[in-house]
């Protein structure tokens, strides 16, 4: 029996990065801050594997800025995101680099994604900031991280939304990120 792997999403147009990078204290690490899902230690074989593969925010951007000595966090390698967990990885790497949610909102409108700061407070969560980011696919098929499988087939046929997200506690400490895809 032979199977055939089409894949209906493609990468996205990349966007172009101008300007001055956005400041950051220091480029964080899997030394400096381990790399965390939803406040915890990776339990996962992926996000475990993934971890290891960007070891640093660094290894997150363009060849061009591997070696420079403050390289610009905008630039992340968006080619070389093929999974969720690459994504993630990348975005804990930079967003702890860059330090606030105000840095992190500039970081998704240089990204091409429209981006809201939201405060949640109630009685099961003690105050909390999320960053979100939003792109609606401009054509169909492209996106950031393009999906995988049977989501690929999906997102080929219909029109759909790529999303981005990150959540600091009442500390400041960044607690989780993610991406994913809504259908409209």
């Amino acid at each position: 029996m032979l199977f055939v792997y089409i894949q209906f999403t493609d990468w996205a147009d990349l966007p172009e990065i101008t300007g001055p990078a956005i400041p950051y204290n220091h480029l964080s690490s899997e030394e400096t801050e381990p790399y965390m899902v939803r406040g915890k230690t990776p339990d996962r074989k992926a996000d475990i594997r993934a971890a290891k593969k960007w070891p640093d925010a660094r290894s997150c951007l363009i060849r061009s800025e591997l070696k420079q000595k403050y390289p610009d966090l905008r630039k992340i390698n968006w080619r070389k995101m093929r999974m969720d967990t690459d994504i993630e990885v990348c975005m804990f790497r930079i967003f702890n680099s860059l330090g606030t949610p105000e840095l992190n909102k500039h970081w998704f409108m240089k990204q091409g994604l429209s981006p809201d700061i939201v405060n949640v407070h109630n009685e099961y969560v003690q105050t909390w900031v999320s960053v979100q980011g939003t792109r609606k696919s401009p054509k169909l098929g492209g996106s950031l991280v393009p999906p995988k499988g049977i989501r690929s087939l999906v997102l080929g046929s219909i029109s759909w939304s790529e999303s981005f997200s990150a959540s600091w506690d009442k500390t400041g400490k960044l607690i989780s990120v993610s991406h994913s895809f809504t259908y409209e």
